[in-house]
């Protein structure tokens, strides 16, 4: 027997008991989790957290959006008061220009 034909079955060997350890873990691991399924639920402090944490940030994004509404008014108002930078001369152009046409 050559000396490196033994070397191969050990290697197996090694190999299929760490895939059988590991899928043997797994397995338990999904039966460990099934039974304590009952018990992974958030406590009543905790979903009280939460639900004002969503509160506090649907308030504050409330907020947000008024204030760039707000803002956009604002803006569009101020458009709107501009002064008008145009001369007489270029009024009266433009003016005669539309008659003309």
């Amino acid at each position: 027997m050559q000396p490196f034909e033994i070397l191969i079955p050990i290697i197996a060997i090694v190999a299929g008991t760490f895939l059988v350890g590991y899928l043997a873990s797994k397995v338990f691991g999904l039966i460990n989790s099934w039974i304590n399924r009952k018990k992974t639920g958030i406590s009543e402090d905790k979903a009280r957290e939460i639900v004002d944490f969503m509160n506090n940030t649907e308030h504050r994004l409330r907020s947000l959006e008024q204030i760039i509404v707000d803002q956009d008014f604002l803006d569009e108002k101020k458009l709107t008061q501009l002064p008008d930078f145009e001369s007489e001369d270029e009024k009266k152009s433009r003016l005669s220009n539309r008659l003309k046409s």
